[in-house]
């Protein structure tokens, strides 16, 4: 799903096309329409996955540039949106918080990303070089950043990292994950390395229109996955699940939506969205609440509930699944 259910690729549902018997104005609109779209579309990717501060800050420019224009666009009666109106999910992702939870993430993301090359370094000064750069980079767009983030990422260590992280190593011989929850919780929320996701995607989801997410797990503390995955083919998550319904959401949305309103106070996200649901909790959290699923508490809204209501096969196939 992209940042609004809004963006649809399929061209029969991202417009109502308004033509008249001539070349007008409104059809000039909608040739711009498309390429604006995929530009938004392609910059909202970038978003939710680049670890580079420079794509990142100029495709958040271009991304509410391309926004606005559709905005505009709208007002004027050139373009209409399959679901809500352009103005609707504008007025979402503009507001403070959202862009705010952004950037955050986006820190976040590409921090660790530093550390983890920074650690493949052979001399402190390479590491320090390293670190050091990333900051640079980052001091270039402190006019996007709010002050408590430039704060935050200026804070940030390597060595903090290194004791958090750095442990994540594949034990030796066989693991017993009961001995390993708090790592097996952190590396959960990282990905794996992407040597390893392409060997998971190539062998079993090659052809799936949308891959699952695959983390550092099931990389460092499962037993030979692939060969229990050869051994338990039920472990390899079904096509269907990487499928979206006709509103944009994949299955795992629809128990995210779920399991956020029974367990509003519980933090520790449960293995079963990514091994079951091949989804990113965190990112996909960011994704419903700008779709207006959740409201800025991560509370549902009315259309998170109707959701429920309208795949409610999901909630039911789970419960047979446990």
């Amino acid at each position: 799903m992209g940042l609004f259910n809004l963006f649809k690729k399929n061209k029969s549902k991202q417009k109502k096309v308004k033509l008249d018997n001539t070349f007008s104005r409104e059809d000039f609109y909608q040739m711009n329409y498309k390429r604006d779209f995929q530009i938004l579309h392609d910059s909202k990717e970038l978003l939710l996955s680049t670890n580079n501060p420079s794509v990142f800050f100029s495709r958040y420019d271009l991304f509410y540039e391309k926004l606005n224009n559709l905005v505009d666009d709208e007002r004027k009666g050139y373009i209409e949106a399959e679901n809500g109106t352009y103005k609707e999910y504008f007025d979402v992702v503009s507001k403070d918080d959202f862009r705010n939870e952004l950037i955050k993430e986006f820190i976040d993301r590409s921090w660790n990303k530093t550390c983890v090359d920074a650690s493949e370094l052979k001399t402190q000064r390479g590491i320090n070089n390293r670190i050091n750069k990333y900051k640079t980079e980052m001091s270039e767009f402190d006019d996007h950043i709010p002050n408590d983030y430039i704060d935050y990422y200026m804070s940030l260590s390597y060595s903090d990292w290194k004791a958090k992280f750095q442990k994540l190593t594949k034990p030796s011989g066989y693991i017993d994950r009961r001995k390993y929850n708090d790592e097996i919780d952190r590396a959960q929320r990282l990905e794996a390395s992407p040597e390893f996701k392409k060997k998971v995607i190539d062998r079993y989801y090659k052809d799936y229109p949308n891959k699952p997410y695959i983390s550092k797990d099931r990389e460092l503390y499962v037993n030979d996955w692939f060969q229990q995955a050869d051994l338990f083919p039920n472990s390899i998550i079904p096509r269907k699940t990487m499928e979206r319904f006709d509103d944009g959401l994949l299955p795992g949305n629809v128990y995210m939506l779920y399991w956020i309103n029974k367990y509003p106070k519980k933090k520790k996200i449960p293995g079963y969205f990514e091994y079951r649901y091949g989804i990113d909790f965190t990112k996909e959290l960011i994704v419903l609440k700008s779709s207006k699923y959740l409201d800025e508490n991560n509370k549902l809204t009315e259309k998170g509930l109707d959701a429920i209501n309208k795949h409610v096969d999901v909630i039911n196939e789970h419960r047979l699944y446990k």
